[in-house]
């Protein structure tokens, strides 16, 4: 129940985008919360995963602020603050509607074309803050080590990636909204995952038929079937089913991080730009590096299912081929944009580690 005249003061979370961008929003809203002692009502309706809230997670104890999962009488509840920051919502937070806009690189309200949002980094007078917003980074890492998936999400899951083993590599190509030169990296990399379990995780189906073909005397594996969805990315496609699309995308995000080698490239830019990476690429990344918060995703998962899909690996280890090991060096030259970036990502979760101490 929410009443907005009670002296509580709540701030409502609806992330936009995709996995990654949702989790680095809603990172920066607890964030938020936490700080100035606020309630957070979370609204994934909007976002890529399409989901109600506690469907998907369950705050951890340090988590830092209470949290309610939005709906429908959360929102007409919110309709009777008077006290709203964007001001223009009070009264309209169970109907506004809100565009991306190009010009203002932002999400505005449809309405008005202000947009949706607050200084995160200081405190505000309103009752009722409201961000509305899309945005990546490795902030979206940071969250997970606050939350568990729900029990029903963590257990179909686990059910899935069990029959995957311990042992095998893994590879991401984003090649929807983002593009890459998938056919180069394959050939790239077939010295790399010569005779070895791969698992190939992409947004398309051509990638994936591709993978087949260049990698035929490998055993290429899938955690997730998603199916071809006409070049849209899966957080706006409405090809797929949201359920589906939330068990496919921790699905693969997890046997990726689950992986003994994983390989990710820049995405396809303008001449002369930056290198640009995929958001999922870099969280599948940072959890590669940091297994403990794999584990910790699974605390509400059946003891059986976590017990099999965490059971101890080997710690013997074949002795790489020659072949292979020129394979693993030779990705610092081709690759070295993305073998960089990872490495920086190392270093500065560190860094936030012990600053967090």
């Amino acid at each position: 129940m929410i009443e907005p005249t009670s002296g509580v003061r709540y701030l409502l979370c609806r992330p936009q985008g995709g996995l990654n961008d949702t989790l680095v929003q809603l990172e920066l809203c607890r964030r938020h919360a936490a700080r100035f002692g606020r309630t957070l009502i979370v609204d994934l309706t909007q976002s890529g995963l399409r989901a109600h809230f506690d469907d998907v997670f369950i705050p951890r104890p340090n988590f830092g602020a209470p949290v309610i999962a939005h709906g429908p009488e959360i929102a007409r509840e919110l309709d009777q603050c008077a006290s709203v920051r964007p001001a223009l919502l009070a009264g309209r937070i169970s109907t506004f509607v809100s565009d991306w806009d190009p010009g203002a690189d932002s999400y505005v309200e449809r309405e008005s074309r202000q947009p949706i949002g607050f200084d995160p980094e200081c405190d505000h007078p309103e009752t009722l803050l409201v961000h509305d917003q899309c945005g990546g980074g490795r902030r979206g890492f940071r969250i997970l080590d606050r939350l568990m998936l729900a029990p029903e999400l963590a257990n179909t899951v686990a059910a899935r990636l069990i029959p995957l083993g311990a042992d095998y590599d893994a590879i991401h190509v984003r090649h929807t909204d983002m593009s890459t030169d998938y056919e180069r990296l394959f050939q790239r990399c077939r010295g790399l995952f010569a005779g070895r379990p791969l698992l190939v995780c992409s947004d398309s189906t051509t990638v994936k038929a591709c993978a087949r073909e260049v990698f035929e005397g490998s055993a290429i594996l899938s955690a997730a079937d998603i199916p071809d969805v006409a070049g849209r990315p899966l957080h706006i496609t409405e090809l797929t089913d949201p359920r589906k699309t939330t068990i496919d995308l921790f699905c693969d995000l997890i046997a990726i991080a689950r992986s003994r080698t994983f390989v990710f490239t820049a995405v396809m830019g303008k001449a002369g730009a930056r290198p640009r990476f995929s958001g999922y690429s870099v969280l599948a990344e940072l959890l590669h590096q940091n297994p403990s918060t794999i584990r910790g995703l699974f605390g509400a998962a059946d003891p059986d299912l976590s017990a099999a899909l965490f059971k101890s690996r080997s710690r013997r280890f074949a002795v790489p081929s020659l072949g292979r090991f020129l394979a693993r060096l030779d990705q610092w030259r081709w690759n070295l944009p993305a073998r960089h970036h990872a490495a920086r990502l190392r270093f500065k979760t560190r860094i936030d580690v012990l600053r967090s101490r």
